[in-house]
């Protein structure tokens, strides 16, 4: 195991790329705001200046807020496979926040959904030596993470896969056109190909969405899809969301509509019509520019993986999980009243993998009143909703 009492002593600075945020010693309770501006959306308004010295309950309240903001930036065992990566790397499985945060924090809490990292005091390190997105990506912790391969690391290597949420098995890989993150799918891989088919479909609906394709990975079946993020774009997901809004006393799904009405609407209308059981607050979320901290809306939809499951289907008026003061269907109708939706053409029964799932999403859209648009306006490419890299 780690010896985790070296790992917190002395000073760290959290860092947006190459500026300082903070500074932080963890033994001391000690945290200095560097710049206020770039502050983590979950920190803002919370984190307090404290010295160590007299205002304990300040000391305990920053020292929760930074273990909940680094536990959240570390992969759990609910991700297949995620035992495997443990073990290989020799990590404590105690899955509290304290443990969680730890692992977190020795690994600089990098992720690649932002640019948030922490440099020790003395290190050399610079951005570009940490920035997930471009450093070489570790192939056998990468073969670890889809296949839950039995091996042992010596060192520990600074990877994505040690932060990567979900629970099904994934791992990234650099291609010829960028970095993708690579599903498996479970019960003869059919969560992957229902995922390749409901990109198809929203390629043919007016919505941005994250496009998956048939890929292969360590030898493996997989659907694939390309890195959302960049230096100049970063994410949070629906819960960092969620903790910003409760600071500033705001209602999550109000404000989460007055930045981005078109994206929430959109979202109901796709799940109702797929039968998307599965809009948790780590399958939503938002853009922000890490530069000034602006949100910009609503990150495309994606991971679709669990829809038309049978029980969803069959109940036109289950909760739906993105707002549970709502019903699918009725969420879905408050879309259609507010906002354009449409196809770029019908849809055929070749377009799904079996009748059920044509019948359902048929009957769906008709009762929606959805309409059909023959062509597709390039201004309506959800690339073009962001500044992205060529």
């Amino acid at each position: 195991m780690i010896d985790m009492t070296k790992i917190l002593t002395g000073d760290k600075f959290l860092m947006s790329k190459d500026k300082i945020v903070m500074r932080i010693n963890f033994k001391k309770g000690i945290c200095a705001i560097i710049n206020d501006s770039l502050l983590p959306f979950q920190m803002k308004g919370r984190i307090k200046e404290h010295d160590g010295k007299n205002d304990i309950e300040s000391a305990i309240a920053n020292s929760n807020l930074l273990m909940g903001f680094f536990s959240s930036r570390a992969v759990n065992l609910n991700r297949d496979n995620a035992k495997a990566i443990y073990n290989a790397l020799r990590w404590d499985q105690n899955q509290n926040t304290q443990n969680l945060s730890e692992i977190a924090i020795l690994c600089k809490g990098l992720t690649i959904r932002d640019n948030f990292w922490l440099k020790d005091e003395n290190d050399k390190l610079s951005w570009k030596d940490v920035n997930l997105r471009e450093i070489p990506i570790h192939e056998s912790l990468s073969e670890i993470a889809l296949l839950g391969s039995a091996m042992s690391l010596e060192q520990l290597p600074l990877s994505p896969e040690t932060s990567t949420f979900g629970t099904y098995a994934k791992c990234w890989l650099r291609e010829e056109n960028g970095l993708y993150l690579h599903k498996l799918g479970r019960h003869g891989n059919t969560e992957s190909k229902i995922e390749i088919m409901v990109s198809n479909l929203l390629d043919n609906m007016n919505v941005p969405h994250i496009t998956y394709e048939t890929g292969t990975a360590h030898g493996k079946a997989t659907c694939k899809c390309k890195c959302m993020t960049h230096d100049s774009l970063s994410m949070m997901h629906g819960m960092e969301f969620s903790k910003y809004c409760v600071s500033k006393k705001l209602d999550e799904f109000s404000e989460s509509i007055r930045i981005d009405p078109e994206m929430v609407f959109k979202m109901a209308i796709v799940d109702y019509l797929i039968s998307n059981p599965d809009r948790h607050e780590y399958n939503w979320g938002l853009f922000y520019d890490p530069d000034t901290m602006q949100i910009l809306g609503h990150h495309p939809l994606y991971d679709h993986n669990l829809a038309f499951g049978m029980i969803t289907m069959a109940n036109k008026d289950i909760q739906y999980r993105y707002d549970g003061n709502r019903t699918m269907r009725g969420a879905a109708k408050t879309g259609m009243e507010n906002i354009d939706f449409h196809f770029y053409r019908e849809f055929t029964r070749s377009d799904f993998m079996n009748e059920a799932q044509y019948a359902s999403f048929s009957e769906r859209a008709m009762e929606l009143g959805i309409s059909i648009k023959q062509k597709q306006p390039e201004s309506e490419n959800w690339h073009n909703r962001y500044t992205h890299p060529k």
